[in-house]
């Protein structure tokens, strides 16, 4: 008799628990925004015969959506979810030089020839950029990798032009010291891609909860991103990057 007094008071405590509230708003996502990369080295190496590396460069570029793109603000009790990835064309310019050539003579030893670095790839660039924006926690995080856009023939830069990460004029991929995280959703890809197409990381604040019950039709959110670091190079001094990204995201309900 008591086992089934038991079970009885299990079962109507089941049945009167609320069950956990979910909430989907829709919307539809739009981006757009610039940006800007600035480098510059000019230093020696250390050794019997001493290098000068000296460049400098300069990535800008303004992108926008190719389409809006339909997503959501999702809850299930305390878990909210939103993630969005939209694709983006980025059309700007890259422009640079770089020369290594001999600082001090090795005694004895004829000095090596100086080496400039080629400038074919320099000029108007276009190029794809997926721009993810995923919630985690109490801020909206973006970032915007690098992707094909249209045919491969048409879409990459020929050629090459000097950019901080290559010619070995630094010494290390890591950019944590420029905003760049290990997480994927925390990629700074505007100082760590080839040739600076890809933004830099940004985070938004927004805890989901004003996505999940908006105020108006239309969210809007902007951010501005300053860069300002020095990477480790062979060159005494590093190599000095600086940069700013400017975005807005808009969040359209429906």
């Amino acid at each position: 008799m008591r086992r089934s007094l038991i079970v009885l008071v299990l079962i109507s405590l089941t049945a009167a628990a609320p069950a956990a509230s979910a909430r989907s708003v829709a919307y539809r996502a739009t981006i757009s925004g610039q940006q800007e990369l600035e480098w510059k080295v000019d230093g020696v190496t250390t050794g019997c015969e001493s290098r000068r590396g000296a460049g400098k460069g300069r990535v800008a570029f303004r992108f926008r959506e190719q389409r809006a793109i339909p997503t959501s603000a999702n809850s299930f009790g305390k878990e909210m979810t939103f993630n969005v990835s939209i694709p983006s064309k980025a059309t700007g310019s890259i422009s640079g030089a770089f020369t290594d050539s001999v600082a001090t003579a090795c005694p004895g030893f004829a000095p090596r020839e100086p080496l400039t670095s080629p400038v074919t790839g320099c000029g108007s660039t276009t190029f794809g950029l997926r721009v993810d924006v995923q919630l985690r926690g109490a801020y909206l995080y973006v970032t915007g990798p690098n992707t094909p856009l249209g045919p491969v023939s048409t879409s990459q830069t020929s050629g090459d032009c000097p950019f901080q990460l290559g010619g070995g004029i630094t010494t290390t991929s890591d950019r944590s010291a420029c905003g760049d995280g290990t997480q994927l959703w925390k990629r700074s890809w505007g100082v760590s891609s080839a040739q600076g197409q890809g933004l830099f990381a940004s985070r938004v604040a927004n805890s989901g909860r004003g996505l999940l019950r908006p105020k108006r039709r239309t969210t809007t959110l902007s951010k501005r991103v300053a860069v300002d670091c020095t990477v480790p190079s062979q060159y005494s001094g590093g190599v000095k990057i600086t940069g700013v990204l400017r975005y807005t995201l808009t969040l359209r309900r429906g």
